[in-house]
């Protein structure tokens, strides 16, 4: 499956709400209903812990992919109002782009607060809105090994 959109929040009193649009792998939309189901049946046991998800996407990139890469941007922003750092990510899309993004965030103990996942064609334009135990992200070696972490794991073929 293609993630096109998605929104991520989490509430206060420790529930997440997603919600994504998605397309299959080829770019088109899903059309068939037994497809339905297996997607909901593959999320549920991913969530219950019953399977785990696999490191990387081992998918080959596409013509397109290959052809338009991007140089990818990483920035920070703090965000004084609500005590935490706005990340955002520029890239060139991947198969599995969100899973390295959310292994280095893992890694480093990065809780997600809410994100903004925008896919324009073959570029990337994801905002995630993190904090380091329930703060914003203040140290910068801290934010300097992120950033590099998160540089490696996207270009990393």
């Amino acid at each position: 499956l293609n993630i096109v959109d998605a929104r991520i929040h989490n509430t206060r009193d420790g529930w997440t709400v997603d919600t994504y649009i998605i397309l299959e792998a080829d770019g088109n939309p899903i059309r068939q209903t037994g497809r339905f189901a297996e997607i909901e049946a593959r999320l549920f046991e991913f969530i219950s812990g019953s399977v785990t998800p696999p490191d990387h996407i081992h998918r080959s990139l596409s013509r397109q992919q290959r052809s338009f890469s991007i140089h990818p941007q990483i920035t920070f922003t703090r965000d004084n109002e609500q005590n935490r750092t706005i990340m955002q990510v520029i890239t060139s899309d991947r198969p599995g782009l969100l899973s390295r993004i959310a292994s280095v965030l893992t890694h480093f103990h990065i809780t997600i607060n809410s994100a903004k996942i925008a896919t324009l064609g073959e570029r990337v334009e994801d905002t995630f809105f993190i904090s380091f135990n329930g703060h914003a992200l203040t140290d910068p070696p801290l934010i300097k090994q992120l950033q590099e972490g998160l540089f490696t794991a996207i270009t990393d073929s």
